[in-house]
């Protein structure tokens, strides 16, 4: 099965990171680049919530409500800050949501209310591709030979494996996730996420989004 961050990037067609670069008033390739820089940081943020207790139960729980987001794609485009996701940013990030967003802002050049809008824009992707995961995992649950918990595992062996993988693919990216979520040394973070761009250590992330082969 393939990785959520690229379940994710299916969702992120040329039209949908125009469609992002328009609403944050930057061109596609700014776009792309916030994109490749935010997705990791909201995917460790879940992933450190998970590893708290009772933090798998409640997004287990959560995900319940976003079985339907990716069939309405429009209504997250249509009104980031009027939809599901300053909700879930909340929950996703607490109290490091004012780091991630000058980390990203200072990387890649954005102000805070840009990056934030970018944020509520993706959280719900994020939500709705786990949620496909978990309903996926359920109708395999059954059949012989299924592991517990369906095809892709339980959610937090889901975001583990997801956070190896990031940091598999993007070199540094791993100190970075660090540095925010379990150290709270996040005072270099846009110099590490401009070092990580600069290195073009990105296009490994997400190349289908980036410009590679989808």
């Amino acid at each position: 099965m393939s990785s959520i961050l690229d379940q994710v990037s299916q969702q992120l067609n040329p039209g949908a990171i125009s469609n992002i670069g328009s609403q944050l008033g930057v061109d596609q390739q700014t776009a792309q680049q916030a994109v490749a820089m935010a997705l990791p940081l909201l995917i460790g943020g879940l992933a450190r919530n998970v590893e708290q207790p009772g933090g798998a139960a409640s997004l287990e729980s959560a995900l319940g409500d976003h079985g339907n987001t990716l069939a309405n794609m429009a209504s997250i485009f249509g009104n980031p800050s009027s939809g599901p996701g300053a909700g879930i940013l909340g929950h996703i990030l607490g109290g490091r949501q004012p780091a991630v967003e000058k980390g990203i802002g200072g990387a890649a050049g954005l102000d805070p209310q840009k990056v934030t809008q970018l944020l509520m824009i993706l959280a719900p992707i994020v939500m709705g591709v786990l949620a496909k995961r978990k309903q996926q995992g359920a109708g395999q649950a059954g059949q012989p030979g299924a592991s517990q918990g369906g095809a892709g595992g339980g959610i937090e062996s889901v975001l583990r494996g997801e956070k190896q993988e990031i940091e598999r693919r993007v070199p540094g990216m791993g100190g970075v996730l660090g540095g925010i979520f379990d150290q709270n040394k996040d005072g270099q973070v846009a110099d590490d996420l401009a070092r990580i761009a600069q290195s073009g250590a990105l296009s490994g992330l997400l190349g289908g989004l980036l410009g590679g082969k989808r």
